[in-house]
């Protein structure tokens, strides 16, 4: 079953523009999963569970398109997946995938832990979301901040009050690494090691 939904104007996605050639014409192409959920999911009927959300969708008209800077909370060359994961040393184990940090195009913090980390959809319901209310980027350090607290993501409370009252620290450490998931999945995919609220984390690059 889908459903079409409309991007509200102002909605920050994150997309590449092709120029077009002498046989194609100019198009863009959205990565739609990195908005948030409650915007991918709206109106969708309570008794169908979302089991996945797809990659990019693609349109014929780049110029109802604005191209912007990147946004401040979003990581360089990530889409904003941040994972504690433990990868397999042989082809007998599983990755397996703690806790997932979701920063979304549009400006959301989706955090969830998860029980079975061998086992996992990540397109579920985040347990826990909030805005990012404001964000600041300085050398390899990202803060973000926010109204209410995220459970276990070691946010640093800064104020009693007000819409900054919660502060997210996100460290680059400018450590990336090359993962190959064996014969059976010959892709090779690089990574980038962080520190999000002062636990190691990682994300996808490239």
């Amino acid at each position: 079953m889908t459903k079409e939904r409309t991007v509200p104007k102002g909605t920050i996605i994150i997309g590449h523009k092709y120029k077009g050639s002498s046989v194609e014409k100019p198009s863009i192409s959205i990565y739609l999963s990195q908005l948030d959920y409650d915007f991918l999911n709206k109106e969708r009927p309570k008794h169908l569970e979302l089991l996945s959300i797809s990659g990019t969708i693609s349109s014929s008209r780049p110029q109802d398109y604005q191209r912007i800077a990147r946004p401040t909370y979003l990581p360089a060359l990530s889409l904003g997946d941040f994972k504690q994961v433990k990868f397999r040393t042989d082809l007998t184990s599983d990755i397996k995938i703690y806790s997932q940090l979701r920063i979304t195009s549009n400006g959301f913090a989706e955090f969830s832990r998860f029980k079975n980390p061998g086992a996992i959809n990540g397109s579920q319901r985040p347990q826990f979301r909030q805005k990012v209310q404001k964000s600041t980027n300085k050398g390899n350090t990202r803060q973000l901040y926010f109204a209410k607290e995220i459970p276990g993501l070691g946010m640093k409370k800064i104020k009693q009050t007000g819409k900054l009252k919660y502060r997210l620290t996100i460290v680059n450490q400018h450590q990336p690494f090359e993962y190959n998931g064996g014969s059976e999945d010959p892709n090779q995919l690089f990574y980038s090691r962080y520190t999000v609220g002062g636990k190691k984390f990682v994300t996808q690059i490239g």
